[in-house]
């Protein structure tokens, strides 16, 4: 008896990985072009605005700007611009006259 429900278990189960492997074999394979996707294009511009944060640099703001410009959403050039400023100020902050 626990011969036929293991055997089950083991059908049910195989059936379940390899549904889930091909699930994740389709989208990976789909999803995987940084090109056409505005959610990766998004997150490599906020990457950028990070290594501006972390280095001061407002050249990786001003760069991502004028590549990301016309791929993603406004608000979030609006909103680099700020912190682009705010580094700007705060070096300014920084300066000993």
């Amino acid at each position: 008896m626990f011969g036929l429900f293991a055997n089950k278990i083991e059908f049910c189960y195989n059936n379940l990985i390899n549904n889930l492997n091909n699930y994740l074999n389709n989208n990976l394979n789909n999803n995987m072009n940084c090109n056409t996707t505005n959610e990766v294009d998004l997150d490599l511009f906020l990457c950028e605005i990070d290594k501006a944060i972390l280095s001061g640099n407002t050249t990786f703001i001003t760069n991502a700007i004028k590549k990301y410009e016309n791929i993603i959403t406004k608000s979030y050039i609006l909103w680099a611009n700020t912190i682009a400023l705010q580094i700007i100020e705060e070096q300014l902050d920084e300066l000993e006259i």
